[in-house]
């Protein structure tokens, strides 16, 4: 198993983290990319838990969300069930969810993740260390759409514009990834949203990157067929 403070290798990196663990780095890595996305962190009793939901069609994936985390010891073995959310209009929403033990050495995702109880994109120097290819395909996982024009969308839509152009910008040099950001619907409050975009012309390194990641049904959101 590695540990966090043995991928950042400078003692002044170390300070700045304040990492705890020994965590596996995959999970740590899969748990950051889905926060991106649909995942949200909740502090209680001083400890952290992390919870993701998804529509049951993509059950799929969350089951291989679970997998990853309980075979781990992260989570309850038992498989998620399916949960029926009555929304407007009496319309049914059926999902299910995989929710994460609370540990104390997760609070610093909380803290990465909040700030003032808002959700933010961590720090460029977090993103450097834990926006890896797995932490990558998990985001397109939740988030991310195939585009009619040929490239991938990643709804980005409770993020500042700020952010976004940061984690563009972080795509463009670690990854050789084409990105900006785009506007999106406008919020309840009428706030404009935006959502980033990935070109076409990147789609065939993203799908380098990220497909060894993704399980089958979600391959669609890079264009690829299963």
């Amino acid at each position: 198993m590695v540990t966090t403070n043995q991928i950042i290798k400078k003692k002044n990196a170390r300070k700045k983290f304040e990492f705890f663990g020994p965590h596996n780095i995959d999970i740590l890595f899969g748990i950051f990319g889905s926060l991106l996305g649909d995942s949200f962190a909740k502090k209680r009793s001083g400890k952290c838990f992390i919870r993701l939901k998804q529509a049951s069609s993509n059950q799929e994936y969350l089951f291989a969300v679970h997998h990853s985390l309980s075979s781990g010891g992260y989570c309850s073995e038992l498989k998620p069930k399916e949960i029926i959310q009555i929304g407007k209009n009496n319309k049914a929403f059926f999902y299910r969810q995989v929710t994460t033990y609370s540990f104390a050495s997760f609070n610093w995702l909380h803290e990465a993740f909040y700030q003032d109880g808002i959700k933010r994109i961590p720090r460029r120097e977090l993103l450097e260390v834990f926006l890896t290819s797995l932490a990558l395909a998990r985001w397109i996982c939740d988030d991310g759409t195939a585009a009619t024009s040929g490239g991938v969308i990643i709804c980005t839509h409770c993020f500042s514009i700020e952010d976004i152009s940061m984690i563009c910008e972080f795509l463009n040099d670690k990854y050789g990834l084409r990105a900006n950001p785009q506007k999106a619907a406008l919020s309840k409050d009428g706030k404009q949203q935006y959502k980033l975009y990935i070109w076409k012309q990147s789609i065939p390194i993203l799908i380098t990157i990220a497909a060894p990641f993704m399980v089958s049904s979600m391959l669609r959101k890079l264009h690829v067929k299963p």
